[in-house]
């Protein structure tokens, strides 16, 4: 995917495009977008355990090779 603004991660900015096709609630909702011919799951990264309290919407970014579902192959 190319550089894109930080927008893409808002619901409000796909819905806007008629391309929010719904969501899914449970740890925080998951939003489900169009994107051409493909649908994505949009939602935000919650982490568990101790962490989650000590560290509530920061992320320590060592780039995409490194997160989870680019490692596993999803």
């Amino acid at each position: 995917m190319p550089a894109a603004s930080s927008a893409i991660f808002e619901p409000s900015w796909w819905e806007k495009r008629d391309a929010l096709l719904g969501g899914a609630p449970g740890r925080g909702t998951t939003h489900f977008v169009r994107h051409g011919s493909e649908e994505w799951a949009l939602r935000h990264y919650r982490r568990g355990g101790l962490v989650a309290k000590l560290i509530i919407d920061t992320y320590l970014w060592h780039g995409l090779n490194h997160t989870r579902a680019w490692a596993s192959g999803i």
